[in-house]
């Protein structure tokens, strides 16, 4: 299953970047620019990753709402939640990383592919590179490409066939009446529908070789199809491993946060046995 990504920004320039890049490694992409419109198609979507910029049409800074309403969201707050902008400083997202609402990684625009790819990776886990899915949809498109060539090429070819069959049929007819009307073989005609069938003959060949290559191209291009669902596969199981090992962790680290307080109520009680012993020392008469 593909995964989902929401992305909240207004720049009607970067948005169709954003798309074909999400696209190209198999990710289905929702679009908003509006704060509240956008959280309600996210719990509508209930998106695997969140990209919001601080500066959105309602206000230069109406991303960091944005943010807040994400992480304050029962349903969403869960959600990795990636955080741009074009003219906050890194202070400035110093600052929003101290909120109990910040979020879960910050970018500064302009960013390249390479490092929206590497923070979706640290915040997914996902294994298969950009790059082996840019491999594989460019090797698919130049596919496709050829097969679209291959298949123009087997109608125009399929179109002469039909004229030539209408020709050699009228040449038939011809030489039919030619033989009729003289009572014998009609060479001139003989010759011309030698010609046709000839020529006939060799665009059949043609036509054959033109199928098995589309037919080719379409076993390749399955193959390959293939190959992507079963990366996108891949991902999900390794996702599903992090996730695993995530939960693992957090129990783990609840396990210990448990201790410790046990390991503090011990002490405070350790602390009192020790003064109320002191005390009772000190009531003791004086030998």
């Amino acid at each position: 299953m593909a995964k989902k990504v929401m992305v909240v920004d207004g720049d009607k320039q970067l948005i169709p970047i954003l798309k074909d890049a999400f696209h190209k490694i198999g990710f289905e992409v929702f679009v908003e620019s509006a704060r509240d419109q956008a959280i309600q198609l996210a719990r509508d979507k209930v998106p695997d990753l969140i990209i919001v910029s601080v500066e959105l049409p309602a206000g230069p800074a109406e991303g960091y709402l944005a943010c807040k309403d994400f992480k304050t969201d029962e349903k969403l707050k869960s959600v990795p939640l990636l955080l741009t902008s074009r003219k906050a400083k890194e202070e400035d997202f110093a600052k929003h990383r101290k909120l109990k609402t910040r979020a879960d990684d910050y970018l500064k625009k302009p960013f390249t592919d390479e490092d929206l790819f590497q923070r979706i990776e640290n915040l997914l886990g996902f294994e298969i590179s950009k790059q082996d899915y840019g491999a594989l949809e460019q090797k698919m498109h130049t596919y496709l490409e050829q097969q679209t060539r291959l298949e123009d090429e087997l109608n125009e070819r399929n179109l002469e066939i039909s004229k030539l069959q209408a020709q050699v049929a009228d040449l038939e007819t011809a030489l039919a009446a030619a033989q009729a009307e003289k009572g014998k073989p009609d060479a001139k005609y003989k010759e011309k529908l030698a010609d046709a069938e000839a020529l006939l003959d060799g665009y059949k060949s043609k036509n054959r070789e033109l199928t098995a290559e589309v037919e080719k191209l379409n076993e390749d291009a399955s193959a390959i199809d293939q190959e992507l669902q079963e990366l996108r596969q891949r991902e999900d199981e390794l996702n599903s491993e992090v996730q695993r090992l995530q939960n693992q962790l957090d129990a783990a680290m609840a396990e210990i946060k448990a201790l410790e307080n046990d390991v503090e109520q011990h002490n405070e009680l350790s602390g009192k046995i020790r003064e109320t012993a002191e005390n009772l020392i000190s009531l003791l008469p004086k030998k």
